[in-house]
């Protein structure tokens, strides 16, 4: 007979294994008695592959690391893929990456929208096998369905990225596919875990099928997106219900004293009052949590803000512009990299800023279009003009022409956007003064001379030098 706990631990150690590998690795297993350096391998296309990425949205080199032997795959980080599209490609050509992934990752697995109960059910089996002694097709099952959850949460992670970079209802629909059945092994394990039936040491097993942490900040992106989408009360209510239930005490305390007291997150120094927050920030995955729901939090924010009537109203309604907080460590942060090593994941690291600045810079132009022409405070048509315009010089310098024009491009446009409307209302009251600034002049000069200019530089070619092949 096979020991209970014998077979529990050989799951578990399976599982937390192939936690720990790159997302490549996580479907294509190390071979018996092979070792291989665990050391994520980030790719990027060539300047050519660049040019022809329309037509060669997975280029060769990809799919010869994607498609190599066993340590070349476990390295790889497929999300560099959609790191690559995001930068230089489109919707279009970004869908048909993500297309790729989703049928290789798993190749020739059914889709179970029903996954977290079939998760339960096969590791219920899994434990009556081990009972009684039995070969273990159980037990394989019950790996295979946990490996699925894990990949479906990798896909859902990179569908909602897309979706929200391009703001697409198209690929929201697509990550949907992939996200509720991680949610729902995440919902029925948490039900299991707070004394549901078989809320014992046995529930591990339910536990580790995905990551708590992920599965939650997918459910988070995935609420909040639908959210911003829609731009409609019935969405906001719900996407504000899954930050509720997800947020933990001290969430918004972090975000007032992050950093305040030295160069770590929960740095608070001597002081007394704050001795639970510190307690709770000092507890596992405190920090990552803390910020995934801060960094939701602060984009449902933005949109409460740009659905609302009265500017000046609505942007503190708490007391606390949680997102000045979070762009505040965001800042704090990228000060502290030092060594340069995330410049290797610079697509993917920028993206929390500037979203959060496209944002703000959108609420603002909308609630331009509400707002009296003019006022005394700042508040009117032309002040949120420039408060938008203010948010896209900040988010321009960590969006490089070279290294991301995708998007470099979004914040050039809005950017112009909002400069021309203020242009046209300074012409049409000629007494509006409070735009008259050379900088933002020379910053939209600055807009409309490199917007033309994106693909040749992607390309690296001068811009009059015609595309290789053309």
């Amino acid at each position: 007979m096979i020991p209970r706990q014998r077979l529990l631990g050989t799951i578990a150690a399976a599982i937390l294994a192939g936690m720990s590998m790159p997302v490549a690795a996580q479907d294509k297993p190390v071979d018996e008695g092979e070792i291989c350096v665990s050391v994520a391998q980030l790719w990027t296309g060539s300047s050519t592959d660049v040019a022809r990425i329309a037509v060669r949205p997975v280029p060769d080199s990809f799919r010869r690391n994607f498609f190599g032997d066993t340590c070349t795959r476990f390295s790889l980080v497929v999300e560099s893929l959609l790191d690559w599209h995001l930068a230089f490609g489109d919707e279009r050509s970004s869908t048909a990456a993500l297309e790729f992934l989703a049928a290789n990752m798993v190749p020739d697995r059914d889709y179970i929208r029903d996954l977290g109960k079939e998760v339960l059910a096969a590791r219920a089996a899994a434990l009556d096998e081990a009972g009684k002694g039995e070969n273990g097709k159980a037990t394989a099952r019950l790996l295979t369905l946990i490996e699925q959850a894990r990949t479906d949460a990798a896909l859902a992670r990179m569908y909602l990225r897309a979706a929200d970079f391009y703001s697409s209802r198209t690929l929201l629909a697509k990550a949907e596919r992939y996200a509720l059945p991680v949610i729902e092994v995440n919902h029925l394990r948490a039900v299991e875990t707070t004394g549901g039936a078989g809320s014992n040491s046995d529930n591990f097993l339910g536990r580790l099928a995905i990551d708590e942490d992920e599965a939650d900040k997918i459910e988070m992106h995935l609420a909040v997106l639908r959210a911003v989408l829609a731009r409609d009360s019935e969405q906001l209510a719900a996407a504000d219900a899954v930050l509720k239930a997800t947020e933990k005490p001290f969430y918004r305390k972090a975000a007032e004293e992050a950093y305040t007291d030295g160069d770590d997150f929960c740095d608070i120094g001597d002081r007394e009052d704050l001795a639970d927050y510190a307690k709770a920030c000092q507890a596992d995955n405190f920090e990552r949590r803390a910020k995934d729901w801060l960094r939701m939090r602060a984009r449902l924010d933005i949109l409460k803000l740009s659905l609302s009537d009265d500017a000046k109203a609505a942007l503190n309604p708490d007391g606390m512009d949680i997102a000045s907080e979070v762009l505040r460590i965001i800042a704090i942060e990228r000060a502290q990299d030092l060594d340069g090593h995330r410049i290797m994941g610079r697509y993917r690291d920028a993206e929390p800023e500037i979203t959060l600045r496209l944002a703000r810079a959108d609420a603002m132009i909308r609630l331009a279009e509400k707002a009296p022409l003019v006022n005394n405070d700042g508040w009117g048509r032309s002040g949120l003009y420039r408060m938008a315009m203010d948010e896209l010089i900040a988010a321009e310098p960590v969006a490089s022409p070279s290294d991301t024009p995708g998007r470099f491009r979004q914040i050039a446009s809005l950017f112009l956007h909002a400069y021309h409307k203020a242009v046209a209302l300074q012409k049409e009251r000629p007494g509006t003064t409070y735009f008259n600034d050379p900088v933002m002049d020379r910053k939209a000069a600055y807009f409309r001379t490199m917007l033309p200019q994106l693909t040749a530089i992607a390309e690296a070619r001068p811009s009059a030098e015609p595309r290789p092949g053309s």
